[in-house]
């Protein structure tokens, strides 16, 4: 590995927020911080892995720097091998595949609003 190298995965601690119960939600990036993502349109930076009170550390990945799958939570039906799309809630769904909307990665499992389902993700992309 590179000396420039710093770690092989972007799963980071991030601490002074509540994402607790929040494991699979999408995130924004709020003044220097992290926030359950509110917008469809607007990219997400990453996804809760593990989500802790304010006062301790929280697990995220950074969405396009994740090796591997991760769950993510549901608020619609979604298809195995379906691109999901991101929702204004930090949830995804089914791509609807026509109008302004932000790509984040293809379902590895058929699920339903509410479930945790294996995403591949990948960086998100705009899409209209």
């Amino acid at each position: 590995m590179s000396a420039l190298t710093t770690r092989s995965n972007a799963i980071i601690s991030h601490t002074g927020v509540n994402f607790s119960g929040k494991e699979g939600y999408l995130l924004k990036e709020n003044s220097g911080a992290l926030a359950i993502n509110d917008s469809a349109t607007a990219a997400a930076r990453a996804v809760v892995l593990n989500g802790e009170v304010a006062a301790n550390d929280s697990t995220v990945g950074i969405l396009g720097s994740i090796s591997g799958t991760v769950k993510l939570k549901l608020s619609g039906s979604v298809t195995k091998y379906n691109l999901v799309q991101q929702v204004n809630d930090g949830t995804v769904t089914v791509d609807a595949g026509t109008g302004n909307r932000v790509l984040v990665g293809t379902a590895l499992e058929t699920g339903v609003s509410g479930d945790l389902i294996e995403v591949a993700t990948f960086s998100p992309r705009l899409a209209s």
